[in-house]
């Protein structure tokens, strides 16, 4: 049987979560896009690295843009969502990279 969820991953170029779910990634670039719900307005489409897979995340958030701007490419970041459609939020936090010791 195929797994529905990674064959998701596999062939939508934008990040998918589930709720309740937690995934870490490495945040590429930002720039602006039109708006696909308002094309007169813009907002910010995020690319970012999963396991050295390309994904966009776009967001007209000034919440996620205020953290996003404290973020460098190449640094890793883990994005939670709750919720459903609508109503879905997302949390994000810096990931500290971990030294390995000899």
């Amino acid at each position: 049987m195929i797994d529905l969820k990674d064959w998701a991953f596999k062939n939508s170029p934008f990040l998918k979560i589930s709720d309740g779910e937690t995934i870490e990634a490495e945040f590429v670039e930002a720039g602006e896009v039109v708006d696909n719900f308002n094309p007169e307005k813009k907002k910010i489409q995020y690319t970012l690295s999963i396991k050295g897979v390309k994904k966009f995340l776009a967001s007209g958030s000034a919440a996620t843009a205020m953290f996003m701007a404290t973020i460098k490419p190449r640094e890793m970041i883990a994005i939670s969502k709750t919720g459903e459609g609508q109503k879905s939020r997302y949390k994000y936090k810096k990931v500290e990279k971990i030294e390995k010791t000899k």
